[in-house]
């Protein structure tokens, strides 16, 4: 086993419900290639990326720079690497109660690509992490609770900061950003305008100015989007997938799909379900 990598037994002794560790690397260099779990894994994902690479977010791919981080929930789709050259990351796998508790503060931070000031001070507490395997009988479940404590709380800190700088920018931006992160969930035009620093009328005039359409048809459109990437890839039932694009009512979801993209979420699925775009990929951590 590498030295700087460790893959934990799902029960593992040494864990409890409070923290429970399935892998950790650090600066651990990959052949060229991608990970690709469609169905993700039973944990949250940490990485640290130290090259650029190519990570499938909320759908679409996305160029990251060295120094980005990203964080999985359980059970999201996987896809990351660089295809002509070998790269290095960063990662943990980690879940408990110690993190189901901190769900809502980290909510914000999934699948969202964000620049790391300070990687030093993150791969400190990788480090420190580590050691608790390579030089202590029995790991101490607070020093390693409390070290993925100190990254989230770092990174949450960087996101805040990044989101106040953003509000000095383009509201549009920042409410088509506020939208994608919260695809799932119950949005509003309150809520969004609130996010983007503007009156929910102002919103809507400069929004339909840029994109032709009302904020709520773009919420429309983004999660007939995410439906269609579930579709395709996920085996996920029609009334999950209606569920993960933010639709509480299957029937209603179904209609507006086959309006949109002239087939049933069923129909859409069997044209597409031989499909794969994907490029050649490696499992791996």
């Amino acid at each position: 086993m590498s030295t700087n990598r460790f893959v934990f037994h799902e029960e593992d002794p040494r864990f409890n419900d409070d923290l429970r560790l399935s892998g950790i690397g650090i600066r651990e260099i990959m052949p060229s290639g991608f990970v690709s779990r469609r169905r993700g894994i039973s944990a949250f994902l940490l990485i640290l990326f130290h090259d650029p690479a190519t990570v499938l977010l909320n759908g679409l791919h996305t160029e990251v720079s060295p120094g980005t981080l990203v964080v999985w929930e359980p059970h999201r789709p996987h896809h990351f690497g660089r295809s002509n050259q070998s790269w290095s990351h960063s990662w943990i796998l980690f879940s408990g109660q110690l993190i189901t508790r901190k769900a809502v503060l980290i909510q914000d931070i999934l699948e969202q690509p964000m620049h790391v000031r300070d990687q030093k001070h993150l791969l400190s507490c990788f480090d420190n992490i580590l050691r608790e395997f390579k030089e202590v009988q029995r790991p101490d479940i607070p020093i390693i609770a409390g070290n993925i404590d100190l990254i989230l709380r770092e990174v949450i800190r960087d996101n805040n900061d990044q989101v106040r700088e953003e509000q000095t920018r383009d509201p549009v931006e920042i409410a088509c950003q506020y939208i994608r992160g919260r695809i799932s969930k119950g949005i509003t035009v309150p809520k969004i305008a609130a996010a983007a620093g503007l009156s929910p009328s102002r919103l809507q005039q400069i929004f339909h100015a840029r994109h032709t359409m009302s904020i709520m048809q773009y919420v429309e459109q983004q999660r007939l989007q995410e439906a269609r990437y579930w579709l395709v890839h996920s085996g996920l039932r029609i009334s999950e997938v209606a569920q993960r694009a933010g639709y509480t009512d299957s029937f209603y979801f179904s209609r507006r799909f086959c309006i949109a993209f002239g087939h049933s979420p069923r129909e859409y699925r069997k044209l597409h379900e031989e499909g794969n775009p994907f490029p050649p990929f490696q499992e791996g951590s």
